[in-house]
């Protein structure tokens, strides 16, 4: 259960897929080594393609199913544009302790949260542990190497829902606002480095 290979895909490549219960098993400074293994010659292609963070509260004091609802209605799903889709799932109105869940997102897209009362559906219906999980996935959105040893940056960055869990941040862009960024920053260095020149050309044109 650590994990598998998949080989004879596309164009001779090759998935490795690492569980949890793999990660915990892993010998300590496995996140070093993965990164630097992917970062090597040797790997050609590499690149990561889903990655799943989470953040466990095992009291319930700090976040809970509740919550993650509330600061939905609050709009602290919403990165920018429309807010994503949601959906319940388990016992809402009446709780009977198997457990209740929030989906939040689209699994189609590149990025998709579950925030679960864990115990509960672990068969303990007194138990208080909470997990949030963010999965993303290279739609849309190149998934940095380091994401492997800084993963709670990145899962506090990638909801304002979440900006408790680190007080630093790391967030993943999509491609399309990778290329908005890029071109803003070179329209001001445009405007630093060649504004006068240009505004010259601009009136001699004109004239």
């Amino acid at each position: 259960g650590y994990g598998m290979v998949c080989h004879g895909g596309n164009k001779g490549t090759i998935l490795v897929m690492l569980s949890g219960e793999g990660c915990d098993a892993a010998k300590e400074g496995w996140q070093q080594r993965v990164k630097q293994f992917l970062e090597t010659r040797k790997s050609g292609r590499a690149r990561l393609t889903r990655v799943d963070l989470a953040h466990d509260d095992y009291t319930g004091e700090t976040y809970s199913v509740d919550k993650a609802d509330q600061a939905y209605d609050d709009g602290l799903f919403t990165c920018g544009g429309r807010p994503p889709s949601h959906e319940y799932r388990g016992n809402w109105k009446r709780p009977d302790g198997k457990g209740r869940t929030i989906y939040i997102g689209n699994r189609k897209n590149g990025k998709f949260c579950r925030v679960y009362e864990k115990g509960r559906q672990l068969g303990d219906k007194n138990s208080e542990w909470v997990r949030i999980e963010v999965e993303y996935k290279s739609v849309d959105r190149e998934i940095p190497f380091d994401i492997l040893l800084e993963p709670g940056q990145y899962l506090a960055a990638s909801y304002p829902a979440f900006g408790w869990i680190s007080a630093v941040q790391e967030r993943i862009l999509t491609v399309q606002k990778k290329l908005q960024t890029t071109y803003d920053a070179t329209i001001k260095n445009v405007k630093t480095q060649f504004g006068k020149a240009l505004w010259v050309m601009l009136q001699i044109e004109k004239s």
